[in-house]
């Protein structure tokens, strides 16, 4: 199996990335593309909370949740200046698992909060094989 193309990683990923079948392996990072090169599936979550998952490019290609968005707004982009294409960060500090607020836990950073993210936790809706939590999703076009 090769790495997705474009992948900036993808001398790292071929060395990394599983030849067997039937093997699950757990790689937490915050770092997307990298996990692309590495995985046909993803799973994108926050404070403990799946937020996102499913295959690897409908999830990139394609993201429903502002988390998701955020974290890939936020990569640096390979061959770009960081002084010329600055990064974008997510406003906010992370919740403090010690005291969860009611509600989604990305909320209090989240672009398209609504009231009822404050209050319930959305449910996963699925598009296929694709699934997301949010009340107020990106609608792909």
């Amino acid at each position: 199996s090769h790495p997705e193309p474009g992948c900036p990683f993808a001398p790292r990923c071929t060395r990394v990335r599983p030849v067997c079948t039937h093997l699950a392996l757990v790689f937490i990072s915050h770092d997307l593309e990298l996990v692309a090169g590495l995985s046909d599936r993803i799973l994108v979550m926050y404070a403990g909370l799946i937020l996102e998952t499913g295959p690897v490019r409908q999830v990139l290609d394609s993201p429903r949740s502002p988390y998701t968005q955020a974290l890939l707004s936020s990569r640096l982009v390979w061959g770009q200046r960081w002084t010329t294409h600055p990064l974008t960060l997510i406003p906010g500090n992370p919740p403090d698992p010690s005291h969860p607020e009611p509600g989604c836990p990305f909320a209090p950073r989240c672009t398209r909060v609504r009231p009822v993210c404050t209050q319930q936790i959305p449910p996963l809706t699925a598009t296929g094989e694709h699934q997301f939590r949010c009340f107020n999703p990106e609608v792909p076009l």
